[in-house]
């Protein structure tokens, strides 16, 4: 049966050559469609994705090289190489920047290549400040200004952001970004990471926790409701000023209630004058 069928299919198409002319058109159209499906251009916003995913998958590879590197040396090859691919991922993202016309994946481009190191992150930075500042996707800036190290010029473009970008979620991340900064520099400052520059001088101490106070203040009040990642911002806040509050070296702890191990209840205000050692501890 199967023999005769065969027979049969190849004499139709014999006896009707426009069917296979039209079957073997079909087939040619179909492949030429997948050709122009596999040569569409892609997006912009596609060839970002791409070279993020490629920086990752960079990372994870060296990262691996770095770990079984066996010497100084090695070690120091394999950094060479990080540093070489990451200057050709940054600049084709920066080519990206001129190939859009919308302004908010620009922003994202250069918030994304002002992260990593290089000669491109000055310019990244330098295009947001100068053409994009006022845009409500620049808020990641200035979270990631505030673990810059500390200076005049960093201290500057915070503060342009929280009064230029008039985006309410901009300017609470601007103004959380500020208090960050200035927590960070206390903490570089404490660490000796001093550098005796007349900038640093003026930010003693007390005078970085009064405005850190007064920022985190702001937080709360005006851009409480406002999410930044899993928290809100007057969560982040508040958290902060309570250790600034009561966690810090001659401030008044915190009242503590509770039972001791002959099940006596008590205060660790009840000791006040006294000297007393807290042991926190836990069995999990």
């Amino acid at each position: 049966m199967r023999f005769h069928f065969n027979w049969f299919l190849i004499l139709a198409l014999v006896a009707c050559p426009t069917a296979w002319g039209q079957a073997e058109g079909g087939a040619k159209q179909d492949q030429a469609a997948e050709t122009q499906d596999d040569d569409q251009e892609l997006t912009v916003a596609e060839k970002f994705r791409e070279i993020q995913m490629a920086q990752r998958k960079m990372m994870m590879d060296l990262g691996r090289e770095f770990r079984a590197a066996q010497d100084p040396a090695a070690q120091n090859e394999v950094m060479q190489k990080r540093r070489k691919v990451e200057a050709e991922l940054t600049d084709q993202a920066m080519g990206l920047v001129g190939e859009t016309d919308d302004d908010n994946l620009a922003v994202q481009i250069l918030v994304w290549v002002s992260n990593l190191p290089g000669d491109a992150q000055a310019k990244a930075t330098e295009m947001l400040m100068n053409k994009y500042i006022t845009s409500p996707a620049i808020g990641p800036l200035a979270g990631r200004l505030a673990r810059r190290q500390a200076s005049p010029q960093t201290e500057a473009m915070l503060q342009a952001i929280m009064e230029k970008n008039k985006d309410p979620q901009v300017q609470g991340q601007a103004t959380m970004a500020m208090a960050q900064y200035l927590g960070n520099m206390k903490t570089a400052k404490e660490r000796g990471y001093d550098d005796g520059s007349e900038y640093l001088a003026k930010w003693t101490p007390k005078a970085i926790d009064e405005a850190r106070m007064k920022l985190l203040e702001t937080c709360v009040e005006k851009y409480g409701d406002i999410s930044m990642g899993r928290k809100t911002i007057g969560q982040i806040a508040e958290g902060q000023l309570f250790v600034l509050k009561y966690l810090q070296i001659g401030k008044v702890a915190p009242d503590i209630e509770g039972a001791d191990l002959d099940e006596v209840a008590f205060k660790l205000s009840d000791y006040r004058g006294k000297v007393v050692v807290l042991d926190f501890w836990g069995d999990w």
